[in-house]
């Protein structure tokens, strides 16, 4: 227990946290901000001699609205300090006890005054340090306690499981398993405040604290837990004299992560203690996963001498996620006016080179025209080719039958030849043996006998050239079929090309048509980028004056 001699008065509190009554962050911070402009506060308060211990329902998840709204009605100049009230592992209830009556979706405020020669200073200890990683919050429920979506390095809003599945080289279902030893954490200053996980599901990351778009969550890697608390514990007390008194609010998660260590973790031994254990802690601002206390002095410390700027510190952070908002909004903002003048700069060049395609397609199109022309023109001269060949097949079928009927004179020419020799021949053998009186008529059978000779060797020698001619008009014959196949070939392929060249022209023009239409088009859009122009030059100078106003 605390010796009694330290405190000198003290006044207490029941705020209503309207959890049933508002349904949005905004309802709820306004609701609760009400609620503590109405507190009749009697003690006078200030930082050096004052405190308020601030403990909530521990599942309303509410503490984060319950600080904002402390801050911004600007009536309690002292460190606040306190966590959420504990319960079972089944988070089925969290109940906190005034004066023998037991409250629900309310938090309590207790205003304490220190005795004469008394002081105190806040002391926190976590063991974890960060890793040189973190995001923006894009998309979050500060209600529901989940973040779903975060900006990357090059302000693309991706989901923050995928992201993390990214980092830890895992699939989105083993996240949470990756994730032990690691946590996350806002800056506040120079320190950093836990944000546990509570669980990883389907909705995004849910978190023991409530977190907003704005707010820049950073990777924390675990650290080991006596030796972190030791570093802290002595770091604080030097300087500062030997402590009376400790009240300690200790998150269970962060006993439940270090288990193994608390059986020897000996640290405030012989200091008077007291103390909860808490769902969360509460050192400013809400905090998870860490040792959130108060130590007393029975000599002044001033340890509170710089509370002032501590306190701008832990109001800033709320409004810290306001400005950042509007910087990634004016981040946003930057980036599309980039974009938009980019696209302009590279539509210019686009609407000079779209005439030049309407006059090379409308080019292309009187080639195919010509070229169309010029193959059908082939295809008449293949087909008229193809026409006086046949007539010359005809010619040769004429000829070759004349030949035939002359090869059959020439036949019978060489027979009849063949028998007056014969009959000459056998007028010759009787004119000898008629002897004188046949010596005449021998004569006659000799002259007819070379008459019918030298027919019959004209008569071979004309079926010889007759054969011969026979022949070449059968070579004829075969070059002029292949000649008529080659040209009738030649006749189709010229129609079906000068057909695909139709229709590639016939498409053509279609396309063409098409460009005329997209060309009317992009006159009208280019009218348009005009006043985009002008909205462009409005935004930048808007942003300049943003800027100046900022740097004011």
């Amino acid at each position: 227990m605390l010796p009694k001699t330290l405190i000198a008065g003290h006044e207490t509190h029941i705020i209503d946290l309207h959890v049933k009554d508002t349904r949005t962050a905004t309802d709820r911070i306004i609701a609760i901000q009400n609620e503590l402009e109405r507190l009749q506060v009697r003690m006078p308060l200030s930082s050096d001699h004052t405190f308020a211990m601030v403990y909530c329902d521990g599942l309303s998840a509410s503490e984060g609205f319950l600080m904002q709204a402390w801050y911004n009605c600007g009536r309690f100049p002292c460190l606040a300090i306190g966590g959420s009230a504990g319960g079972k592992l089944t988070f089925d209830g969290t109940w906190i006890s005034v004066n023998g009556k037991v409250l629900q979706g309310k938090a309590v405020i207790i205003f304490c005054k220190m005795a004469p020669g008394k002081s105190f200073a806040p002391f926190k200890s976590q063991n974890f340090k960060p890793r040189n990683k973190s995001w923006l919050i894009a998309q979050a429920d500060p209600v529901a306690r989940t973040v779903t979506s975060v900006f990357n390095e090059q302000g693309e809003q991706k989901p923050f499981t995928a992201v993390l599945a990214e980092l830890l080289q895992c699939g989105e279902q083993q996240v949470a398993e990756k994730l032990k030893g690691l946590t996350f954490g806002v800056k506040v200053g120079d320190e950093y405040f836990i944000r546990s996980v509570a669980k990883i599901d389907a909705e995004g990351v849910h978190f023991f604290c409530d977190l907003e778009f704005g707010d820049r969550l950073h990777l924390l890697e675990e650290t080991d837990f006596k030796q972190a608390t030791l570093h802290d514990w002595k770091n604080f007390i030097t300087g500062r004299g030997k402590p009376a008194a400790i009240l300690m609010n200790d998150c269970i998660l962060r006993r439940l992560g270090s288990e193994s260590h608390l059986h020897n973790a000996h640290f405030f031994k012989g200091l008077p203690a007291a103390g909860f254990s808490s769902f969360g802690e509460i050192l400013g601002v809400p905090i998870n996963q860490t040792l959130s206390a108060l130590v007393f002095f029975n000599h002044d410390v001033k340890a509170m001498a710089h509370f002032p700027v501590e306190y701008a510190r832990y109001a800033g952070h709320y409004a810290q996620r306001a400005l950042r908002r509007w910087e990634a909004l004016n981040d946003f903002q930057s980036g599309v006016i980039n974009r938009v003048v980019a696209y302009q700069q590279k539509l210019g060049p686009l609407m000079t080179a779209l005439p030049m395609l309407e006059a090379a397609t409308q080019t292309q199109n009187d080639t195919l025209g010509m070229a169309e022309n010029s193959i059908r023109s082939i295809s008449d001269i293949a087909l008229k080719s193809q026409q006086a060949q046949n007539r010359l097949v005809e010619g040769l079928d004429d000829l070759e039958k004349i030949s035939a009927g002359i090869n059959e004179i020439t036949s019978g020419i060489s027979n009849i030849a063949f028998q007056t020799n014969i009959l000459a021949l056998n007028a010759a053998v009787e004119a000898a043996r008629a002897g004188e009186a046949g010596r005449g008529f021998a004569v006659v059978a000799s002259e007819v006998r070379r008459l019918a000779h030298s027919s019959k060797e004209q008569a071979d020698a004309t079926a010889a050239n007759i054969n011969q001619a026979v022949n070449t008009i059968s070579r004829i014959r075969t070059v002029a079929n292949n000649t008529v196949e080659t040209a009738s070939n030649m006749a189709q392929h010229s129609i079906s090309a000068a057909d695909t060249i139709a229709a590639m022209s016939s498409k053509t023009n279609n396309e063409r048509d098409n460009i005329v239409k997209h060309l009317s088009s992009l006159h009208a859009l280019t009218s348009g980028m005009d006043a985009m122009q002008e909205a462009v030059a409005q935004l930048t100078v808007l942003q300049k004056l943003s800027t100046r106003h900022g740097q004011h």
